[in-house]
């Protein structure tokens, strides 16, 4: 027997007993699986779930019919059928999972295919970069430009009286648009996109120098951090009273 499939199961061995000898006199060869142990604990049966009639595969639908004919098996329960034959010739061969009794194979099976959407589903409900970026306003604590250490100063918030003590220069992202705080001048205006997981700041119309080029993105809940090959803007999020 080369790969068994159980067709039908028993709670006694004295009732396997005539099904197994008129299906071997049929020519097909069967293995009862468990029966050893429920000879020995007889009571344990039903708590193993009785004793296990297999086939080889190539029989399993023959010896189901036959069984439906002598009126062993409901004919309106399906047996073994074509699916189960098919599932086991599919998933034998897995690695650990197709050393398992078929029905245990199927159940793992499912419980996989099962939880396969979740990754998908927290995906869904976790924020995008591009979502986080623009859902708010950064206040930038320092900017380093080639190893030096940089406070901005925007003229334009001192003359609106835009300084707070949460926030004082603000790095703000809108639709493709990006504000920039300045060093002693008015804010920097220019755009931005994501390019493979990157922020590409360009079209600067100033300090392109300092500010133009791929920034790597590290954010999370209260800090954002973009770095260039020359340029790193350290944020935090904005306080809001």
């Amino acid at each position: 027997m080369t790969r068994p499939v159980t067709i039908a199961t028993f709670t006694y061995p004295s009732e396997l007993a005539v099904i197994r000898a008129r299906l071997e006199s049929e020519g097909i060869e069967c293995f009862a699986a468990d029966e050893l142990t429920v000879q020995v604990y007889n009571l344990m049966s039903n708590a193993m779930g009785g004793i296990r009639l297999q086939v080889d595969e190539k029989d399993a639908v023959r010896a189901t019919e036959l069984l439906k004919e002598w009126g062993q098996i409901p004919e309106e329960e399906p047996g073994v059928g074509a699916f189960w034959i098919k599932f086991n010739r599919l998933t034998h061969n897995l690695p650990w999972i197709g050393k398992l009794q078929l029905q245990l194979r199927f159940l793992v099976l499912l419980g996989i295919i099962g939880l396969t959407p979740l990754p998908f589903l927290y995906a869904s409900l976790v924020p995008s970069v591009k979502s986080q970026l623009m859902s708010q306003n950064w206040c930038v604590n320092y900017i380093t430009f080639d190893g030096q250490y940089f406070e901005p100063k925007t003229i334009e918030n001192r003359e609106r009286n835009l300084t707070s003590e949460s926030c004082s220069e603000t790095l703000m992202f809108a639709r493709r648009v990006m504000i920039i705080p300045g060093f002693q001048s008015r804010p920097v205006m220019g755009k931005w996109e994501l390019i493979d997981d990157e922020v590409y700041i360009s079209e600067l119309d100033t300090f392109e120098h300092i500010f133009e080029g791929f920034y790597a993105i590290e954010i999370n809940d209260q800090t954002l951090v973009l770095t260039s090959e020359h340029t790193t803007i350290h944020c935090k999020m904005e306080a809001h009273p």
